[in-house]
């Protein structure tokens, strides 16, 4: 019989390939010696964590950097946004400024396929427009990034969804996102707490995980503030008070207002 409940989890950690996380430096070399539209495909992948097929659904960019993911069946899960770990890559590679090129490129070279379903438009093909990607280290000849595995000896080469599961550790040690908590990070993931931990954070090492608590416990802001992108959200600084009004007058006047009294 097959296990079940905690069993079956245990089972499937077991089973599950060992992913192979290059560190920072690393992947930031490998990215800045790709050919543009390469760069930037991947440099989505890593910056934002997505799965492989997110990018062809991904609805943009924002002025802050966060990039949104719809749901609808247009994904595997629902709509979510997440922002970009680290930020300063949204600029080296022209993650914004080459949105509508590139996007436009990506749907253009390898097309999502949807079917009507009492109303309801399913992509029907995501796993083959991911695969594509894989399949173009063997047909553009790409260089392949190598790093040892996470768990165990050896090397082994970076798939592009290896670089999602890099994007879970980088935003649990970053000290860009040292103000952000799990259960946050699994939220820009567009997953559950318990996948977060059990799948994602399973690659990272005591020691990081040591550093990124003590960092999170030293208190202080953080180096990009992570906040939930809420759309049409003011930027503007606000409005000053006409002289002699103060604050207090303000609230008391609003008061009287919603009294009936103003």
């Amino acid at each position: 019989m097959r296990p079940k409940g905690a069993a079956e989890k245990i089972r499937k950690a077991s089973s599950m390939r060992v992913r192979v996380i290059p560190t920072h430096e690393d992947l930031q070399h490998w990215l800045d010696r790709l050919e543009p539209f390469h760069q930037w495909v991947f440099g989505c992948l890593a910056t934002y964590g997505l799965r492989p097929h997110e990018l062809w659904h991904a609805e943009g960019i924002d002025s802050q950097g966060w990039i949104s993911i719809p749901g609808d069946m247009k994904t595997k899960t629902g709509e979510h946004v997440a922002p970009p770990v680290p930020e300063a890559w949204v600029e080296r590679y022209g993650l914004r400024q080459n949105w509508e090129q590139f996007h436009g490129q990506l749907n253009a070279r390898w097309t999502v396929r949807f079917v009507d379903v009492s109303g309801v438009k399913i992509a029907v093909n995501n796993v083959a427009v991911s695969n594509s990607l894989y399949k173009e280290f063997r047909r553009k000849g790409l260089q392949k990034l190598w790093a040892p595995v996470a768990d165990g000896e050896g090397m082994d080469w970076v798939r592009p969804y290896d670089l999602r599961h890099a994007y879970a550790i980088r935003c649990a040690t970053s000290a860009e996102t040292a103000d952000a908590f799990d259960d946050d990070m699994a939220t820009w993931m567009g997953h559950g707490l318990d996948v977060h931990r059990r799948i994602y954070l399973r690659w990272l090492s005591s020691s990081r995980r040591k550093e990124s608590l003590q960092r999170r416990r030293g208190g202080g802001a953080a180096l990009n503030r992570i906040q939930p992108f809420t759309p049409g959200q003011a930027s503007e600084p606000p409005m000053a008070l006409p002289e002699g009004i103060t604050p207090e007058l303000l609230e008391m006047a609003l008061t009287l207002k919603a009294a009936g009294l103003g």
